[in-house]
């Protein structure tokens, strides 16, 4: 059996979506403060980043959360709005950047 049973419609719930590298690193503020500049790098929310607001998000009365993928993300300078996880590199490997100690192991 599964942790969670399906809903018998999904209509009756709240799916938050979320983008990982945006949402919330416990040991970091986001790079830049102003909201209306550019983000052109990493921000470095973490898989902690998350269980540490799922009390917040429960709060806001969601039902599900979908996240952005966390696999293996090409790693480039010419590459640095690949924050979204849709740069995908391998389809094997968990990216270790999510892990709050950037270790594949850690994220693993």
């Amino acid at each position: 059996n599964p942790p969670f049973p399906s809903p018998t419609d999904w209509r009756d719930h709240w799916i938050y979506m979320l983008m990982i590298d945006r949402f919330n690193n416990p040991y970091a503020p986001p790079k830049k403060a102003d909201w209306n500049k550019i983000c052109n790098s990493r921000q470095g929310g973490t898989f902690e980043g998350i269980t540490k607001q799922l009390c917040y998000l429960k709060e806001l009365g969601v039902g599900a959360i979908w996240i952005t993928p966390i696999l293996k993300n090409i790693k480039s300078d010419l590459l640095k709005y690949n924050y979204h996880g849709y740069s995908i590199q391998d389809f094997l490997e968990i990216d270790g950047r999510f892990a709050s100690d950037g270790k594949v192991e850690t994220a693993e």
